[in-house]
Formats: C-alpha cells, structure tokens, sequence
C-alpha cells in the first residue's frame, strides 16, 4: 500500500505513505486536521502519557497482498489507552465468594496495595456490605478496645440491688442506734457542754430532738437490755468506783397538750412494774420539785433487781412532750447525792425545737345521763359510755375509764388499772350530808350481795360523813372512801351527791387501792364538769 486516506472519516485526502514516514506529523490538506504519529521505539514511552488526546477510530485497512514484496513496515498509529470508568455493582441478597486471604496489617484498612495493572477494587453499597457478609471476613481493627455489655439493664438492676440492700442496712441501724451516734456539740437550752442527742418518733411521723445527756464516758455506759425493759430512750449504769448508780429516761410526745398528772405517774409505774415486777414499792404520792430548771413531780420507789435499788421518778412536760427521769442507787442518800451531781453538771436537760410552743385544751367528749338529767365531760380516749342497767337497776351513767398500757405489759396489770363511773338515781333528800349516807349505805349493800366480807372505811381520818363541796355547777357533798376485804384495803372509791330536779343522783368512783394516785386527780377534775343536761 502506497497511500493512507486521512484518519478523518469525514475528509477523502489520502496520504502518501513515504511523505508519512518522513514526519512525525501531518496536517491534512484538505480538512485542516493536525497528526502526530508515533516511533516505534519512542511509543511504549508516550503511551504512559495520559495528554494524547484520543483520536477517532479510522477506517479498517485491507491487508496487503501476499505476493508484495517485504519492506520496512509501516508505523502504527496507536491511540490512547481509555481507561473504562468503574461500574457500580448493583446490591445482591445472597453473599459474595470472599478473596484469597490476604495478610491483614494492624491498624490498616484492608489489603496492600495492589500490583501495576491490577484492577482497582469495587467499592460495595452499604446496603451490601450489611446484609451480604455471612461467616468469616477481613476484620476492621480500630485499636484495642474492650468488651462491651450487651446487658445494660441487667447492669442496672444489680447495681440498684446493691445499693437498695446496703440503704435498707444503714436506714435499720440508724435507727436502731442512732440515738446512741447524734453527738451534740453545741448545747442546748440550759446544758452546759455536749452531750448525746436523742431525737423521738412524734405523733406526725417525724424525728424530732427532745433531749440532751451529758454525761462522763469514763463513767457511764449504756445498759440495753434494762432499757428495752423500761422502754425507755436511755439507760446508763456508773461502772466507775465513785458510786453505784443507774439513771433511765424516756419521752412521749403529747401534741399541743399538756400531759396530765395522772398519764405521767402511769407511764412511770408502767415502767416499774416492767424493771420490778413483783417486788415494786412506790409511793405514788406526787410532790411538786424541780429538774434542769423546769417545774416537775417527784414520786419514790423501791424494788429488787440483784440487790435492793432505791430510787425517785422525776415526772415532767414541757413543749407538749412528757418526760420520765429514774435515778437509782442502793441507798436513798447515793440517790440524793447522785441528782445533786446531774444538776450541778446539768447533765439532763430537755432541748426541744419547739419554739414558741403553746399549750392548747384537750379535745374533749360529753357523756350525758340516760334520763338527761346531768352530763360530764372528759378527755377525749380515756373514757367509754356502756349500758348503766348492767352495773345498777337504778343507774343512770356507766362509765369505763382505761389509760394506754405499754407493750408487753401483762394482761391482769392493764385491767387492774382501769377505773370506773357509775351514776346511780334515788328519791330525793333535801340534806345533802343526808343523801351522802344514804347513798353509802345503798353502794354497801351492793357490794355486800358480792361478798359479805366487803366494808366502807374512812379514807384517812376524814370519816364517812363527806364535805359539802360542789359538784361541778351543783351544790353537793364529797367524800373518799376505802373499801375493805376482810381487814384488806382493796378499793379506792369517791362519793359525790347532788339534787337536779325531783332527784338526788350519786356518782361512784373507783379504781384499784395501787392505783389511786393515778386517778384520784382524774376523779377530781371530771366532778368540776357536772353540769344539768337541760
């Protein structure tokens, strides 16, 4: 072949070949198009450069007939290499056949690079490389990192467990000892130094400081066992060789009100009984003192616990709370001497928050006569109404007193404590010192159809007469009595008589001999509410 059309499909020149050997370049005469040609040694060069613009394909070129003679050949026209874009591969449900493996180089994401000419790696949709990878496959390591829980609410409920199982713990012992762990270093009204703090349960729920004991650790330790005995707040015996003695104290809380005497002596022969039992001597008879500072009642006792204890009860209310304070020793003189010490020390003294604490009434209860003829008041829970023909055929007011016994208290020593009212009608008498004996007379002979050994005996040196006092807003006469067994004291009884009407009324208190202290003034204050009904 002696000529070469132009490699412009559109252009019909043709070039001669010998003019085509001779330059590295052409330009076509006819279309105006430029041609750069190859040498054959310098093409594998200029094939690495990628600024060779592609040209279009030319027309095919026939073969040259065999019979032509051999001579140099003809150079080659060589376009440039297209390198085909990559074509992204469509996501596949089922998985891919996963290469040779290859060594993995910590920290690097996938394989060395690969060798020239190597095709370069198709990068997979997410959505592939999610659902398609079953089984084994080149592990992206990001660094050393540790197991994470895959049970975080199982964590959760483990630690919770813990903490609940140690609060619950902690909340039992504070409550159990934390009278014991609140130490007070700034004192309290009337305290001289620091001291144990005792916080009380309140009738709202609430802890609530009620007390200061300052006393030498040296000397003192804490008794518990006598304390659950007491149900008391503390008890702590001397331990030292100076002197034998022990003192115990316990709190109520009483609201807005003003402990009565009568709840305060209770409380504290409770106690007795529960440390005593048996061998309990008190004389109930309260005397008016003082303690720290505050105005107090004082009653004595004496009872055997190992050996002989004497001792005196220090009954007080202040900011609506009722105090008990027992100071012991085997002698009343150790006694003595022991409360001049705690006062001279101010080792007791009753702190409150309770500023400004006022006193307020008692919320009380009507009781009024079947025959409306009379009512009385009293405090509220400590008297119940019951039928009055179930304690006389002529009785009009039946009335059961009971204060509030401990716990564990003995069942015959909380019955043996309650009281009774019973209000009785008869024809009436205008001499009340008259209606007085009669009315004696007439509870006699009841008590006598229960035992003949029964009897009335003068109260001290009083006789059986009574007083003209008055009964509530009625004029009346008033007297107390003892009721004997034999030669026995058994019974406490208060007599009071007045006229209401067409009839004179009589109106019984009693109680047990043991515990008239407890009611004597309970009687008392009840009389001062009699009143008409109409």
């Amino acid at each position: 072949m002696n000529s070469l059309p132009c490699p412009n499909p559109t252009c019909s020149n043709v070039f001669a070949v010998a003019d085509l050997q001779k330059a590295g370049g052409v330009t076509c005469p006819r279309c105006g198009q430029h041609f750069n040609f190859r040498r054959p040694s310098a093409a594998p060069e200029r094939i690495k450069k990628s600024s060779v613009p592609v040209a279009k394909p030319a027309a095919p070129i026939s073969a040259p007939p065999k019979s032509a003679a051999p001579h140099a050949p003809a150079p080659k026209i060589v376009p440039a290499k297209v390198i085909p874009k990559a074509v992204p591969v469509k996501p596949v449900a089922a998985p891919f056949v996963t290469p040779a493996p290859i060594a993995a180089v910590p920290g690097v994401v996938g394989s060395p690079a690969s060798s020239a000419g190597a095709q370069p790696p198709v990068s997979q949709p997410r959505a592939a490389r999610q659902t398609s990878v079953k089984g084994p496959s080149i592990v992206k390591v990001r660094g050393m990192q540790g197991a994470r829980s895959r049970h975080p609410l199982l964590k959760f409920i483990v630690v919770a467990l813990v903490i609940g199982i140690f609060g619950g713990a902690g909340y039992v012992a504070f409550r159990t000892w934390g009278p014991l762990l609140q130490f007070d270093s700034s004192p309290g009204a009337g305290s001289s130094g620091p001291g144990y703090v005792y916080h009380i349960r309140n009738l709202r729920g609430a802890d609530e400081r009620a007390l200061t004991i300052a006393l030498d650790k040296e000397a003192w330790t804490f008794d518990k066992d006598q304390k659950n005995r007491m149900k008391a707040n503390a008890v702590f015996k001397r331990t030292d060789l100076v002197a034998d003695a022990w003192v115990a104290v316990a709190v109520q809380d009483f609201g807005f009100r003003k402990p009565r005497e009568g709840e305060l002596l209770n409380g504290a022969i409770d106690r007795l009984r529960n440390l005593f039992e048996d061998s309990l001597q008190i004389n109930a008879k309260l005397e008016p003192t003082t303690i720290s500072g505050l105005p107090a009642w004082r009653c004595t006792f004496k009872g055997t616990l190992n050996v002989v204890w004497w001792g005196e009860c220090y009954l007080v209310a202040h900011h609506g709370f009722g105090y008990w304070v027992f100071i012991a020793a085997p002698t009343t003189e150790g006694v003595q001497h022991q409360f001049a010490e705690f006062e001279e020390q101010r080792a007791i003294t009753f702190t409150t928050d309770r500023l400004g604490w006022t006193e307020q009434p008692p919320e009380l209860e009507t009781f009024a006569s079947a025959d409306s003829a009379f009512s009385v008041k009293t405090p509220e829970k400590i008297w119940r109404a019951n039928d009055p023909k179930t304690e006389d055929e002529n009785g009009v007011l039946y009335l059961s007193g009971h204060f509030q016994s401990m716990q564990a208290q003995p069942v015959e020593l909380a019955i043996a404590k309650n009281a009774t009212l019973v209000g009785i009608s008869l024809e009436k008498k205008t001499d009340l010192r008259e209606a007085f004996k009669d009315m004696v007379a007439y509870l006699e002979k009841k008590k006598k159809e229960e035992s003949k050994d029964y009897q009335f005996a003068p109260f001290k040196d009083a006789g059986i007469e009574g007083e003209l006092a008055d009964v509530g807003t009625l004029p009346g006469c008033v007297g107390e009595l003892r009721l004997l067994r034999g030669k026995d004291t058994m019974r406490y009884v208060l007599i009071a008589v007045f006229n209401e009407g067409q009839r004179t009324y009589g109106l019984r208190f009693e109680c047990s001999w043991d515990n008239q202290e407890i009611w004597r003034k309970e009687f008392r204050d009840l009389l001062k509410t009699a009143r008409p009904a109409k």
